[in-house]
């Protein structure tokens, strides 16, 4: 039996985040992370995610690490002409999730969080005394008590699932995503650009996570296409990139080197976000959509605040019913705007 004044459940940016600042904060943390999915994806961090990278103490970790620093945006809505869109406060990222992730569990663990990988929670249950979070690793299963627990489980909402979260039916959406390598894009234009591309019923867009090689994604709305069976995947998959433009003049000549795979990429949100010593914090409270860039910024930013309102709250349990109060209304506006 571990016990702590946090659990956070969950491995990726927003859990990571959370509990580096956490365990810098001198709070006994236990942060409770599944093993790596086997298919990575590629994301896109904007420039005015290095406040949020500097806040939680990680920036400089990310900028050594290699990534592709993105400059811009390279866009063509329906037929219109393509633009550039050069940012201009600035460089983000373009990032392998497996590498950030990672990355980032090592920061949480080097500031002093007990950081478990490979592991499955199986239960969160609240008592009179706090939390209790049973979960199993490769030693077995385990529990541990907390005062709070973090839910930074991303759309899998370990916690958020059990009767906090809803789905915006009114907007399905399903990525099928591929992965394709190129030596031609080293000296491109849009070499480090996200490129997008807008249809009447998809768009795809696709990110770079190293000089030759690139993610490209397909996004379809399950109400105007059907989304194929998985044996059948890779053959739509090319189909739909056959009706691009900017995306089939990227992809032309280069090398398919990953077969497809689909997720669900619907919007989602929660009715709250919060409750007796419980955030949903991230993609476990709400998800906009993955053409914002928004989705590792949101994590950040979201677990940059749990981790002050846990943290006020341990402090001054007088204040726990204020400080849930404002990230209420931060995760509604992050969701609304």
């Amino acid at each position: 039996m571990l016990s702590a004044d946090v659990v956070v459940i969950g491995g990726g940016p927003a859990g990571a985040a959370a509990a580096r600042l956490l365990a810098q904060w001198d709070r006994t943390v236990v942060a409770i992370g599944r093993a790596p999915s086997r298919r990575s994806i590629g994301e896109s961090l904007p420039p005015s995610c290095t406040k949020l990278l500097d806040a939680v103490g990680v920036r400089a970790a990310i900028d050594s690490a290699g990534f592709v620093r993105a400059t811009g945006n390279t866009v063509q809505w329906g037929m219109s002409e393509r633009r550039s869109e050069p940012f201009r406060e600035g460089t983000g990222y373009q990032v392998d999730r497996a590498r950030l992730d990672a990355l980032l569990g090592d920061a949480a663990q080097a500031a002093g969080a007990l950081v478990i990988r490979g592991a499955t929670v199986r239960a969160a249950k609240r008592g009179d005394d706090g939390w209790t979070v049973e979960y199993h690793s490769d030693t077995g299963p385990a529990v541990c008590r907390a005062r709070w627990v973090l839910d930074c489980s991303g759309r899998a909402g370990v916690v958020a699932r059990a009767g906090y979260r809803r789905t915006e039916q009114a907007a399905r959406t399903t990525a099928v995503v591929g992965v394709w390598e190129s030596d031609a894009w080293v000296n491109a234009e849009y070499a480090t650009h996200t490129l997008v591309e807008s249809h009447d019923d998809f768009w795809a867009w696709s990110v770079p996570v190293a000089p030759t090689r690139r993610y490209v994604t397909v996004m379809l709305d399950p109400r105007q296409s059907d989304v194929p069976t998985r044996d059948a995947l890779d053959q739509a998959y090319h189909a739909e990139l056959a009706r691009t433009n900017l995306i089939a003049d990227l992809i032309r000549g280069a090398s398919f080197v990953e077969s497809s795979w689909g997720c669900d990429a619907s919007p989602y949100r929660s009715h709250r976000v919060s409750d007796d010593g419980l955030l949903l914090v991230g993609d476990a409270a709400s998800f906009v959509d993955p053409l914002s860039s928004f989705g590792v910024k949101k994590a950040l930013a979201s677990a940059w605040l749990a981790a002050i309102v846990a943290n006020t709250a341990l402090t001054d349990e007088s204040l726990a019913g204020a400080a849930r109060d404002l990230f209420e209304r931060r995760e509604r506006t992050m969701f609304d705007e």
